[in-house]
């Protein structure tokens, strides 16, 4: 596990604003959500003032993601004049951003972004695309493992929300091919 400052810039590394976020992680799994989590940090002040799980199957709305919660939340409570920018926040979040997710974060100017494990299929920052390149500093690996092992423990389970074609049901029971 690295705790360390940012490997890229040197910004420090809160460990407790990364078990927060593993706790909002946690609030999406026991809801049947894909396990992702994070929080937005005041980062003159050092004190989480937003947090977001995925609400994707809740909502039936492919925006909400853990980042945008986050984000939107913390805008329905500061007003536009003081919420200009996010560039004096961070966000600590469980999984890589998402392309979608990684953009809408350059386009907000988010500060700094420290994540758990990488997201090789739709990673925003650097997994597959570096869409925060020239915008804000990402820094992964923070309780890479971890993170991966609640994404498993959702996969595991039965998704409900999932279209039937793509859904694994407990009740069926897996078999090798023969050979």
């Amino acid at each position: 596990m690295s705790v360390g400052p940012c490997d890229v810039c040197g910004h420090p590394f809160n460990a407790e604003h990364m078990e927060a976020a593993f706790q909002a992680a946690h609030a999406a799994l026991r809801e049947g959500e894909v396990a992702v989590g994070c929080v937005l940090v005041h980062t003159a002040t050092s004190k989480v003032v937003s947090f977001g799980f995925n609400h994707t199957n809740r909502d039936k709305h492919s925006l909400s993601h853990a980042e945008f919660v986050a984000v939107e939340a913390l805008q329905e409570r500061l007003s536009p004049a003081v919420l200009s920018s996010l560039e004096d926040y961070e966000l600590y979040v469980t999984v890589e951003p998402c392309m979608m997710c990684a953009a809408m974060l350059a386009l907000n100017r988010i500060g700094h972004v420290f994540y758990g494990c990488s997201n090789p299929r739709f990673g925003g920052n650097g997994g597959v695309l570096s869409v925060h390149d020239n915008v804000y500093c990402s820094c992964g690996g923070r309780e890479s493992d971890r993170a991966v092992k609640l994404l498993q423990n959702f996969y595991e389970q039965e998704n409900e929300a999932a279209p039937d074609h793509k859904r694994r049901r407990k009740d069926e029971e897996t078999t090798d091919p023969a050979p």
